[in-house]
């Protein structure tokens, strides 16, 4: 009987191994925002969170994963962890270095390649991160997320309540909302808050908030969607899901709205089609979008050929972009719009007539996309009205169309039929144009503006003196 249970235990072991086998790791991936802004010697927002799979995709559960810090002499806490049944593991805490600069923490999975977080610091709070431009009127979000806006205030367009109604230096959006992002368009702005949440204020017949003509101050948008991205135009603003997905509301005269109809929406509405988007990208009357293939499609509306697809027919639905290309970023812009290919070259297609806007070296509008000629490879591309500009790779601005009171900057007024140096002793992280003038945010985190100051739109504490401004000057901190 002994001998028995002893054989018969045996095999028991053999055939149930005691432990069970484990996970094992074999892709590690990013599960937050991999650069961002912060103030020096202050908390990072979006902590760093890593995604870690096995080789059949699946969650990685139980791993553990390391977080060090590598540039930046910043303080972690919670740098050892192990991924939770998500296979998802976050570090509890990280608090950039005291001085402004490049912070780096790096995560460890096994033998994995190393994935690593930048977090680029900055000496105050107030510094801007983005800037856009509106006809007339200017506005941005700082590192600490705050927003402000300068220029002519009269429509509402600062979003500053009544007063004022003009400023020649950068005063707080009203509301006290901590904003993501902002995008203006003509005298209107809309932004999304910390949780996805748009709000639009500005000259207005219907972007969302209907009963008024001028809202003076944020006004939440209708239907409670979340979004990641905003895009906003003369009459009509669009957001963008983290699922991919595009609604959009306000004026629909020409189908901007894409819902296969002309209908005007005071909420958002599903764009139809059933495409998955990575971004959009609002003209004055026309939207346009990238799926995630980096295919473009545009709708609404196509006098000028600004939807490219070969046509001037308006469209009520997403169309494909004639030509194939594949994409990494678009703009929109006055009756055109503008695309840096995956390459980094610029096309443009659509109005021309700026003079030169498409930067083809021609006034003549051209329906499907036509290369930006000079050979220069860009990182970022914004369409306005009537002028163009783009920044290459190492952040030098290139600026083209119309250069009326100086908006190209580069020291003249004379129009630009192609691609010139704007701003040349400044490098850039963002720009932005309009009917009136040019923004940017250089490397180093001051603000710069040029072109029409007549009404403050510089934001440098003048607004007449000189009117042109061919030449940057700097916007004053808030």
């Amino acid at each position: 009987m002994t001998i028995a249970l002893l054989a018969s235990a045996i095999i028991s072991c053999d055939e149930n191994p005691a432990s069970p086998s484990e996970t094992v790791p074999a892709s590690i991936d990013a599960a937050s925002p991999v650069e961002q802004l912060a103030v020096a010697g202050t908390a990072v927002v979006d902590l760093p969170s890593v995604l870690v799979s096995d080789a059949e995709g699946n969650a990685a559960v139980g791993v553990p994963v390391i977080f060090a810090i590598t540039e930046g002499n910043g303080t972690l806490t919670g740098a050892s962890t192990t991924t939770d049944a998500g296979g998802r593991a976050t570090v509890g805490g990280w608090t950039t270095g005291a001085t402004p600069g490049t912070n780096t923490l790096k995560a460890t999975v096994a033998d994995l390649p190393q994935l690593s977080f930048h977090a680029t610091t900055v000496k105050s709070g107030t510094a801007f991160k983005t800037v856009l431009t509106g006809t007339d009127f200017s506005c941005g979000v700082t590192v600490s997320r705050a927003g402000y806006c300068w220029g002519n205030g009269a429509y509402g367009s600062l979003g500053a309540g009544k007063t004022p109604t003009l400023t020649d230096r950068p005063v707080p959006i009203s509301g006290g909302v901590i904003f993501q992002m902002l995008d203006l368009n003509f005298r209107r702005a809309c932004g999304l808050n910390e949780k996805g949440l748009a709000f639009c204020w500005g000259y207005t017949r219907q972007i969302g908030t209907a009963g008024t003509e001028t809202i003076m101050e944020p006004s939440p948008v209708g239907g409670e969607l979340r979004f990641t991205q905003i895009a906003t135009g003369e009459d009509h603003a669009c957001g963008l899901t983290d699922a991919g997905k595009a609604f959009c509301w306000g004026s629909n005269a020409s189908g901007q709205l894409g819902d296969g109809t002309a209908i005007d929406h005071s909420d958002p509405v599903a764009v139809t089609g059933g495409l998955t988007f990575k971004t959009l990208a609002s003209g004055y009357a026309h939207t346009c979008g990238l799926a995630v293939s980096g295919g473009a499609y545009c709708w609404g509306d196509n006098g000028s050929g600004q939807i490219g697809d070969g046509s001037s027919v308006q469209r009520l639905s997403p169309v494909a972009v004639s030509g194939g290309l594949q994409f990494q970023s678009i703009s929109g812009g006055l009756g055109y719009t503008c695309a840096i290919a995956l390459n980094g070259a610029a096309y443009c297609w659509g109005r021309n007539d700026g003079p030169g806007n498409l930067g083809d070296g021609t006034t003549a509008a051209k329906s499907t996309p036509t290369a930006v000629v000079g050979g220069l490879t860009f990182n970022l591309i914004a369409a306005g009205a009537r002028s163009t500009c783009g920044l290459a790779i190492d952040g030098s601005a290139y600026c083209w169309g119309s250069n009326a009171q100086g908006k190209l900057g580069d020291g003249t007024i004379v129009d630009r039929l192609v691609p010139a140096p704007a701003a040349s002793a400044l490098k850039f992280r963002t720009i932005a144009t309009s009917a009136t003038h040019t923004c940017g945010v250089a490397l180093t985190f001051e603000t710069y503006c040029w072109g029409d100051n007549f009404d403050g739109a510089l934001g440098n504490g003048t607004n007449t003196n000189p009117r042109a401004n061919p030449n940057p000057v700097a916007v004053l901190t808030p």
